[in-house]
């Protein structure tokens, strides 16, 4: 399935980093990483109609030990300059 460009963001803002990363820490299989955590910042956007905009973020692991694409978080907009 083909994702229009526009709608793809590789990383958050420094910003959003440093106020709010936290948010974007998600629950890997431990062969990805030993703490079953890891942070994504990759996502794709589902809609922009304000705050409540879906997003799903994940990690790209297509090269790596899993060879998949895992899927950390699926819904609501997390926080960030805008929404706050």
């Amino acid at each position: 399935m083909n994702w229009p460009l526009k709608q793809f963001a590789p990383a958050e803002s420094e910003t959003t980093m440093n106020r709010w990363g936290a948010e974007r820490i998600f629950a890997v299989p431990e062969d990805v990483d030993p703490s079953g955590r890891k942070e994504m910042q990759a996502h794709l956007k589902l809609g922009s109609k304000g705050s409540t905009s879906p997003r799903i973020y994940f990690l790209d692991d297509t090269e790596g030990i899993t060879g998949r694409v895992i899927v950390g978080y699926i819904g609501p907009h997390l926080t960030n300059t805008k929404t706050k």
